[in-house]
């Protein structure tokens, strides 16, 4: 009787563990979810068992939420399975004349594939913005040109003339993280603007120089000094091809040079001025015009220097997971409307995004995109959509490949790099991050104590304490995830 009795409640306690261990972390979540912190909050999380295609854990999984840059996860995943992995884009440098002792009697052409990685500042195996001009001069050095009799065009008609999605704020416009899509992008569209600090509270820090220079754009310092540890609250108001910038806002007082970051509002005239200069430098004679081209170039007339080719789309989607780069995430929407429609319209990007997902069985009821970066704020997803999403992903490797790795990694690469060290998400967590003023969340994978892999997402709304804080909290959430049993 004893024995029998002891094997009837082996067979009931292993057969109900996996059920009691994944209360346990439901009980947990219950308990964050709870916090004062989060009265006012919205949350939603859901975490799903990858093999069993099960719930593993979720609060509150249908409510739709502000998801901030984790939506890049679903645009990047997109473009990979529609585009395909090795998708690359092209820079093309041509001339339209003949050359003739030295001279080329014709026009000098660079016609822009969209490329967002060209002349790129930070990622790796491309050719710098300095370096990619020196392409250009050897070319021409290679021909024989040292003098060009005619203009130099720059086609930029890849792209249409929207170059911010419609729902971004006059805020983020100027900034390096608001930088605008054309259809010739150069250096990430990005330049540094550094200030001379100084030690008096609520002077006016003057501005030292830009790197790189852009000639024609104008400033109106507004900024003042804070605090020596108030940080950068500095932000720069300037609308896609402008010529004039607001800069308002606070740097912390100091003896230094202190840096910001906004978005060149016109590439195609700052890259032609750049590289007119560079003619100089390298004694190429240019006495014409710098032409900005909507019209696409007749390619027949063109005899061609050189392609530049941007790496595989793969690289590129793992540099946008793993830095968080909007800029590129919205020619990547832009290249979909333009390989699926003919028509490279944001709105149609984001439509074919979701189509895709609604014909893979996600439904679209709570999933709003408004850009392809999460930089929008009428972005919305519920968590279940997106762990679900993610799970897909991870088993389709035909279309997505081995995408788990296209994420940044917890405690080591990215965004990532300073999350849940010395824990049990270090190394273990492949994720995306996501942040807005008051939004904060986390997608991706995660192995729990029972080697069981798990998809999940964690998106809160409207908390009432530091973003920093949040973050805090939300490390405990997965370190706990992690640590929890099938």
């Amino acid at each position: 009787m004893i024995r029998v009795c002891s094997f009837f409640f082996n067979v009931v306690f292993f057969a109900l563990h996996p059920v009691c261990a994944q209360q346990s972390f439901q009980t947990y979540l219950n308990d964050w979810t709870s916090n004062e912190d989060l009265k006012n909050a919205s949350i939603s999380f859901t975490a799903v068992d990858i093999e069993k295609n099960t719930v593993y854990a979720q609060f509150d999984k249908d409510r739709s939420l502000i998801p901030a840059s984790s939506l890049k996860i679903i645009t990047t995943g997109t473009s990979i399975a529609l585009l395909g992995k090795d998708f690359n884009f092209k820079t093309k440098i041509g001339y339209t004349g003949n050359i003739e002792n030295g001279q080329l009697r014709g026009d000098l052409h660079i016609i822009g594939g969209g490329d967002p990685s060209l002349g790129s500042p930070y990622m790796k195996n491309v050719p710098s913005l300095d370096s990619f001009s020196n392409i250009i001069i050897q070319q021409l050095k290679k021909n024989d040109i040292d003098e060009i009799s005619g203009d130099l065009f720059i086609d930029e008609s890849y792209f249409s003339t929207q170059s911010v999605p419609m729902d971004w704020q006059w805020g983020d416009l100027g900034n390096h993280y608001g930088a605008g899509v054309f259809g010739f992008n150069i250096h990430d569209n990005l330049y540094a603007l550094f200030f001379q600090q100084n030690q008096t509270m609520g002077n006016k820090p003057a501005i030292k120089y830009l790197r790189p220079e852009i000639p024609y754009l104008q400033f109106v310092n507004e900024v003042k000094n804070d605090h020596k540890y108030s940080g950068d609250n500095a932000y720069i108001y300037c609308a896609p091809k402008s010529e004039l910038a607001y800069i308002r806002g606070t740097i912390p007082i100091g003896s230094k040079t202190f840096k910001i970051k906004g978005s060149i509002p016109d590439p195609a005239r700052f890259y032609g001025l750049y590289l007119k200069d560079k003619f100089k430098k390298n004694n190429i004679s240019f006495q014409g015009k710098i032409k900005i081209e909507r019209t696409k170039t007749d390619i027949s007339k063109v005899q061609f220097l050189l392609t530049n080719s941007s790496p595989s789309l793969v690289e590129i989607c793992k540099h946008i997971n793993e830095d968080s780069r909007n800029m590129y995430c919205e020619v990547l929407v832009k290249s979909l409307a333009k390989r699926i429609h003919d028509d490279p319209d944001t709105e149609k990007g984001i439509q074919s995004i979701i189509d895709f997902w609604t014909d893979r069985g996600i439904d679209p009821k709570g999933f709003f995109m408004r850009d392809g970066s999460g930089l929008s704020a009428r972005n919305g997803i519920t968590s279940a959509s997106f762990a679900n999403i993610l799970r897909k992903m991870y088993v389709d490797k035909k279309s997505f490949g081995n995408f788990y790795d296209y994420l940044a990694i917890a405690g080591k690469t990215g965004t990532l790099s300073n999350f849940g060290k010395k824990t049990a998400i270090d190394g273990n967590i492949r994720a995306k991050s996501g942040s807005l003023n008051r939004v904060r969340s986390f997608s991706g994978y995660v192995t729990n104590a029972d080697k069981k892999m798990l998809s999940f997402s964690i998106i809160v709304n409207n908390y009432t304490c530091k973003g920093s804080v949040m973050k805090k909290k939300l490390e405990k959430l997965l370190v706990a995830l992690a640590e929890s049993k099938s």
